[in-house]
């Protein structure tokens, strides 16, 4: 597994992102009904080098499942789970980390749903941040 999707994900993750990754597995909304925590917490001891013999696929098998035969589907059903829900995380931290970014999809939400008054509301938002520069970066308007 070291040299796996999932590994290679979990690499670029600082300290605070793997603690808020935890928390984020956790949550039932982003849960795939896999229970990913298991082979989470095995890796998670190994970040950010992964590096250890005690991340071959085997070895990760049976401390997951112990008395069990080596199952490879299973393992790699386990792992592709939990590879989602880290890419998963990364688009939401994507999406959290600029705010005018966040008050467009908001807007873009409303109007959609032909909730007018909150769209316009979201606007207003949006104009008075850009307005005061605050929450903006050049990025924003380099994406076009």
């Amino acid at each position: 597994m070291k040299e796996s999707k999932l590994v290679n994900i979990l690499k670029c993750f600082t300290e605070d992102e793997i603690r808020l990754f935890e928390k984020f597995i956790l949550s039932p909304y982003f849960s795939s009904g896999r229970n990913v925590r298991g082979l989470y917490n095995l890796l998670r001891l190994h970040h950010p080098v992964f590096e250890s013999d005690e991340l071959e696929r085997e070895s990760i098998f049976t401390a997951l499942y112990p008395g069990e035969s080596f199952n490879e589907r299973k393992l790699k059903n386990l792992s592709s789970s939990l590879t989602h829900l880290a890419e998963q995380f990364l688009i939401q931290n994507s999406i959290e980390s600029t705010a005018i970014e966040s008050k467009l999809l908001l807007a873009e939400q409303y109007l959609k749903r032909g909730e007018d008054k909150l769209f316009l509301s979201t606007l207003r938002s949006i104009e008075n941040n850009t307005a005061s520069g605050s929450d903006i970066g050049t990025e924003w308007f380099d994406e076009e």
